[in-house]
């Protein structure tokens, strides 16, 4: 009796750890699930103006500035889980012609004469293909996406982009105005934004003040300057140990100079920005246009022999560098993009719903096997001679 009481003891005592493990291992990988976000599927399709065998490129932003997706590919479309939000979508297709051709013969339009010694009366014109050309095609959305989304961006000749100014103040943080600031500005989410009309760059005037006619498209303008400070005295001399010998060094403190900072994005249709300069803890800092912009705080460290005229000389070369971090951005109502809800929508989830499915299955079947086990031990005993 006292080893048949024994087995059903054990056999309960598994049933209840396997119930616990099952309980305690559900509520863990839901509360998981239900602290995650819920991510929506962004269909996106991309509609040029010309038909070629593009590459194309699309990046999506958030609102803080951060790249959250990218995608690459030679198929027009393309399709990202994001949680919902506001999102800066660019897109690019870019075509590189690696072939002549002085007389091709395409269709011409309906209505024109056909040209002499075509047998098959289709009217065609000669034109002469350009060796090495490239084409490209841009475009932009701004949407809000709040379920299972499907967006469509039209893309336009980059080169043919209408411009448009834009008027930039630069100020410091109390206010006065920057004079002598560098300001660049940079087409997002395109490296082959280019018209001869345009002017990227320029120096602000005494009142902080600089024009810049850039393609209508999203554009993000940052600000440089390097500016010298009085240090407390002009020379001092130090006396070195090198190697057993001592050396009057004789260190010169000035000039100095403390880089300074800002950027902004510009939104169409808006055509001006405020930027405010911060100091920036770097020693040699190179502003990309379209970088991160990060204020400085806390104690000032000078920096030492910067050249203003080789930070305006990196500038300039990076204007089409790719970028990661953009400026932080609020659009308005009227800017955002209206998207169609998916036909099929997906279930917006975080990927864990899969994970607790199989928790739950574990957890099932240790509380089946140990009921199975106990009954076992149960008809066992039951049917065991007795001793």
């Amino acid at each position: 009796m006292k080893t048949k009481f024994e087995s059903r003891a054990s056999a309960r005592i598994l049933a209840v750890l396997a119930a616990a493990i099952f309980i305690a291992s559900t509520a863990s990988v839901a509360s998981q699930a239900s602290a995650a976000p819920a991510l929506d599927l962004i269909q996106v399709g991309l509609q040029t103006s010309m038909s070629y065998p593009y590459q194309y490129t699309l990046t999506a932003y958030n609102t803080s500035g951060y790249q959250v997706a990218n995608y690459q590919s030679g198929y027009p479309g393309a399709a990202f889980q994001l949680p919902s939000g506001t999102y800066l979508l660019t897109a690019s297709a870019y075509y590189q012609n690696n072939t002549s051709c002085l007389e091709c013969v395409y269709p011409a339009s309906t209505g024109s004469s056909t040209a002499t010694g075509s047998s098959s009366g289709v009217a065609i014109a000669p034109i002469i293909k350009p060796y090495g050309g490239a084409i490209t095609e841009y475009g932009y959305s701004l949407a809000q996406v709040s379920g299972p989304t499907n967006l469509s961006i039209s893309l336009k000749n980059a080169s043919a982009l209408p411009l448009t100014q834009l008027a930039i103040h630069v100020g410091y943080a109390n206010g006065t105005a920057a004079a002598g600031a560098s300001v660049s500005g940079y087409v997002i989410g395109s490296y082959y934004v280019y018209s001869p009309k345009a002017n990227t760059y320029g120096q602000t005037d005494k009142s902080g003040d600089v024009t810049l006619t850039v393609p209508q498209a999203p554009v993000d303008v940052s600000a440089y300057l390097s500016v010298p400070i009085k240090l407390p005295q002009s020379t001092s001399t130090v006396t070195v140990n090198v190697g057993g010998q001592k050396v009057n060094v004789t260190v010169s403190l000035e000039p100095s100079y403390l880089s300074l900072n800002g950027e902004a994005l510009i939104l169409p249709p808006q055509t001006s920005a405020s930027i405010v300069l911060h100091y920036q803890p770097n020693n040699y800092p190179i502003v990309y246009a379209g970088s991160s912009a990060t204020s400085g705080a806390g104690a000032v460290s000078p920096t030492l022999g910067a050249s203003q005229t080789t930070q305006q000389t990196a500038t300039n070369s990076s204007q089409t560098a790719p970028t990661t971090k953009i400026a932080p951005f609020t659009p308005s109502a009227s800017q955002l993009t209206a998207g169609s809800p998916s036909l099929n929508p997906p279930q917006s989830g975080s990927g864990l719903s899969t994970v607790v499915i199989e928790v739950a299955a574990i957890g099932g079947a240790l509380v089946i096997a140990a009921a199975v086990a106990a009954l076992f031990m149960r008809k066992s005993r039951n049917g065991a001679p007795p001793t």
